[in-house]
């Protein structure tokens, strides 16, 4: 699957609420940075905890699915990329910037596992409900 492929492939799931996927995407211990802030999920169970509070607060601010965008993927170098996705949402005022994800991911283009994920937040209301709710 091609990360353009892959970007639609994860918000298709994740506005379904549907995280299997997350349990084969990456590799435990993940670290996850949320503006910032370092957060490990060292279970497949956790990192679906994380996302699943993140997809809630997104919920109750009534925006649409999110919508990736590829901004950047780098040329594999000794078996390890990354991948920098802009991620909207449709709001009643037009498209709305929701956040910035830069995962750092072991393998292929094609075939791969991600080992870290940064995440920028653009709303900083949403990052402080999440990073107190963890």
């Amino acid at each position: 699957m091609s990360p353009q492929a892959q970007i639609a492939f994860l918000a298709e799931e994740f506005a379904a609420g549907r995280y299997d996927w997350l349990m084969t995407g990456y590799c435990y211990p993940l670290p996850l940075y949320l503006n910032g802030s370092l957060m490990v999920a060292y279970s497949g169970t956790e990192a679906v905890e994380f996302f699943e509070s993140l997809h809630a607060l997104l919920q109750g601010r009534n925006l649409g699915p999110l919508e990736g965008q590829l901004a950047l993927v780098d040329a594999p170098q000794n078996n390890r990329f990354r991948m920098l996705t802009n991620w909207s949402c449709a709001s009643p005022a037009g498209r709305v910037a929701i956040m910035q994800t830069n995962c750092f991911n072991r393998g292929t283009w094609t075939a791969h596992v991600t080992e870290m994920v940064q995440i920028e937040l653009q709303d900083s209301s949403i990052s402080q409900r999440l990073q107190s709710a963890a």
